[in-house]
């Protein structure tokens, strides 16, 4: 048996040895060994195999005894279930390309593949390396930093390629991270009925054998299944290689890993190597000779990231404490980048070769003339939606939108960056709005006073229009959701001119909270009118002021964050529900001197969790309402969150069925359910539709129905329901799906006609 890397030695016991290698999925070779040469570098031929589903006819398949053996003692053999541990860990990633053979290469004449293959000869196309120290208590808190990185091109990076995360840290948890995406384990709990396993060979290791089983999902069983090789030692029925990928690449990025497992003081499997290979199926090198018949995937070469990560210094139970772990997952130490040669080949698992000191050499003189590390810090800043320009960063979400109330909509904003201060920013936007041809503009000025606590003062002036009943919570991002398509069909604007001042801060590790104090004027765009009386006297008015005191907090439990060196905080994310609730306090003149004409009390709550079902799919759930105490106008109330258009885009968590500005509301819940199934249901070889249920239900009530006119006004106190089922993926390329939905509305609220009471939707997905 090889290491991870396909390294080995052996020693000769005579002057001239034949030997036979023999592996899973490529062509047997042998090989005359001359011992005078002590390095040699031997490559097999892949073999394309077929693993057909065969009938055992003398029992059980014995794969799957020893498979259910490797089932029954996963929690004894899963690291991540020690109490702690600690370890040390050299990764590195290099870019390159899986150039075809070199008889291929020479059959071109005039190729730009053996051009590509002589400039891949002497150098990568980048290269990176990092070291990490890594420390984990039970039951999964974690804390990793990076104590020293290299990105060729750059003296500074704020990216280090960790395995962990690309790749679950073990092989053992029911469903396996793969790029992001989870796959259901062929060791987990009844995967002998989801995958076929062939027992291909068995090595004998003194006491212990290692069991080589090759992996598949069955035929005809839809679920997300990986394929591969398990190294199975009866010690413990353990893994000690494992080889994954998924069975099905479509995607942009196709992602093989590989995990090696090594007896730590003989009490302990842990892993000691970790590799992931990449391959971009987008971009590929074409041989610019080749037309007609002879341009084919033969004379194509994809480009390949192949990354490793080397463990060490593993340490079982160390005594850790709770106190040592915090929100932050992830950050790089100040000195990182400044470490020298003889810091690096202490953890390196062997030496850099030609190849990588020429990738640092060139590519280091390349990065500095043009300038890369000062572009790198832009692109961080992008991540963070700004396009930073000298002393001034560029907001991106402020350039150009649509609604349908606005249309287009053309903007310009922009904040001074660190380059004028790191504690205080001041900005503004201005925007057009082609159909209402209205000018907004905005300004604002913030204090930070820590930046690790995201501890801010802030004051805002706006002149905008502001879609009534819109309730925004705090961080409540949408940017990558479907939810966000709903903007698009908004029709209804009030003219607004707010003013406030806010502040801000994180506490108790996953709070963020907000304090502010607003006054707010806003004026009706269309016939609305609210009914207020002012000593005894009933007005009818289309303008309203509003000042309002109140607390926002989002409660996410065990976020993780990573901290990038520039003090970005990146969110990873957390596997708990993640919390918004939000109350606020009108202010009339009774009260306080600062205006405002309403007194009331209003409470939001908006609470969301997905998770993950093996064999079933993906979940999602979003629970929202509010409560309002007081007599307001249209304005502050809840409109039901509709979003039916004749054609439009599904959006997630609202009504697909109610139109928009449909009900009213002043007290009101809805529950927003989708579950989706992916490709478990239905796939042939060229169609692979992905299906989803959603069932969606709302109630709600109106204290003072009166006292609204121009509207028509309609609440749902006997509870509002939909059901549909989305097809994503019918139209599928490598990035972007196209799919149509179906929604239903059924119950009191039915409208008089089935056509009514059908949606057809537009479903748009992205692909990574």
């Amino acid at each position: 048996m090889t290491d991870i890397d396909g390294k080995f030695r052996l020693p000769s016991p005579s002057k001239k040895e034949e030997l036979l290698f023999t592996y899973v999925g490529y062509e047997s070779l042998t090989q005359f060994i001359n011992p005078v040469e002590n390095n040699l570098v031997l490559k097999m031929r892949s073999k394309s195999t077929n693993l057909k589903e065969v009938k055992i006819v003398a029992g059980e398949n014995p794969a799957h005894r020893i498979i259910k053996k490797v089932c029954e003692n996963r929690d004894n053999n899963n690291p991540e279930k020690m109490h702690s541990f600690s370890y040390t860990s050299y990764n590195k990633m290099y870019m390159t390309s899986d150039l075809k053979t070199s008889d291929t290469l020479n059959s071109l004449d005039t190729s730009q593949l053996k051009r590509a293959k002589k400039f891949l000869d002497k150098q990568h196309l980048f290269l990176s390396e990092s070291v990490s120290e890594r420390k984990f208590l039970q039951p999964n808190r974690n804390y990793e930093k990076v104590i020293a990185t290299r990105v060729s091109g750059f003296k500074e990076s704020p990216f280090s390629m960790l395995a962990t995360q690309i790749q679950s840290f073990s092989f053992y948890n029911d469903l396996i991270n793969v790029g992001g995406k989870f796959y259901l384990n062929p060791i987990s709990k009844g995967s002998t009925s989801k995958y076929l396993f062939s027992l291909e060979d068995t090595i004998y290791k003194g006491v212990d054998s290692v069991f080589i089983i090759s992996y598949q999902p069955r035929k005809g069983k839809n679920f997300d299944g990986l394929k591969g090789v398990l190294y199975i030692n009866t010690n413990n029925y353990a893994i000690q290689n494992v080889i994954a990928e998924p069975f099905e690449n479509s995607g942009v990025i196709s992602i093989k890993i590989q995990q090696q497992y090594e007896f730590i003081e003989n009490k302990q499997w842990f892993p000691i190597q970790l590799n992931t290979d990449f391959i971009y199926n987008i971009f590929t090198i074409t041989d610019s000779a080749s037309t007609g018949k002879n341009k084919s995937k033969e004379n194509q070469a994809k480009m390949k990231a192949i990354g490793r990560s080397y463990l060490k210094d593993i340490v079982l139970n160390p005594p850790v404490k709770k106190k040592e772990f915090g929100a932050v997952e992830l950050e790089t130490a100040p000195d990182a980048y400044s470490k020298d040669e003889e810091y690096w080949n202490r953890f390196r698992s062997d030496s850099l070769n030609k190849k990588d000191k020429a990738t640092y050499k060139i590519l280091d003189s390349i990065g500095k003339k043009e300038n890369l590390d000062l572009k790198m810090k832009a692109y961080e800043a992008l991540l963070a939606g700004k396009i930073p320009y000298k002393w001034i960063n560029i907001d991106l979400n402020k350039i150009l939108n649509f609604n349908d109330y606005e249309g287009f909509r053309l903007g310009a904003s922009a904040h001074t960056n660190n380059k004028i201060a790191s504690w205080f920013s001041i900005g503004g936007y201005f925007a057009y709005g082609f159909k209402d041809k209205q000018v907004k503009y905005g300004s604002d000025f913030s204090l930070t006073f820590d930046r690790p606590s995201e501890t801010k003062l802030t004051f805002s002036y706006i002149n905008d229009v502001v879609e009534p009943g819109e309730t925004q919570f705090l961080d409540d991002q949408k940017l990558i959701s479907s939810e966000s398509y709903r903007q698009y069909l908004v029709n209804w604007m009030d003219k607004t001119v707010q003013r406030e001042a806010a502040f801000s801060f994180r506490s108790l590790q996953y709070l963020k909270s907000n304090i502010y104090l607003r006054n707010i004027d806003r004026t009706a765009t269309n016939d609305y009118q609210f009914a207020r009386t002012d000593e005894n006297v009933t007005v009818l008015t289309n303008n309203y002021n509003f000042t309002e005191c109140g607390l926002s907090m989002r409660y996410a439990f065990r976020e993780k964050f990573m901290r990038t060196q520039h003090n970005y905080l990146v969110s990873l994310g957390t596997t708990f529900p993640i919390v918004w609730f939000q109350i606020g306090k009108g202010l009339n003149p009774d009260i306080t001197k600062l205006g405002g004409e309403f007194d009331y009390w209003r409470a939001d709550f908006k609470t969301q969790k997905s998770f993950v079902t093996k064999s079933i799919g993906k979940t999602t759930l979003t629970l929202i309402g509010g409560y309002i105490i007081g007599n307001l106008p249209n304005t502050y109330l809840y409109k039901g969150h509709g979003s039916y258009k004749q054609y439009s885009i599904a959006s997630a968590n609202s009504f697909e069925t109610i139109r928009m500005n449909e009900f009213l509301s002043d007290r009101y819940a809805a529950l927003f359910f989708t579950h989706d199934f992916g490709k478990l249901l239905f796939k042939t070889k060229m169609f692979k539709p992905e299906f989803a249920l959603v069932n969606n239900v709302g109630i709600g009530t109106l204290a003072n129905k009166n006292n609204h006119f121009g509207i028509k006004i309609k609440t749902m106190e006997k509870g509002y329901f939909e059901s549909g089922v989305l097809i994503n993926n019918l139209l599928n390329s490598q990035m972007i799906g196209l799919g149509v939905g179906v929604f239903y509305r059924y119950g009191t609220y039915a409208l008089p006609t089935n056509k009514e009471n059908i949606s057809l939707k537009v479903s748009f997905k992205i692909n990574i």
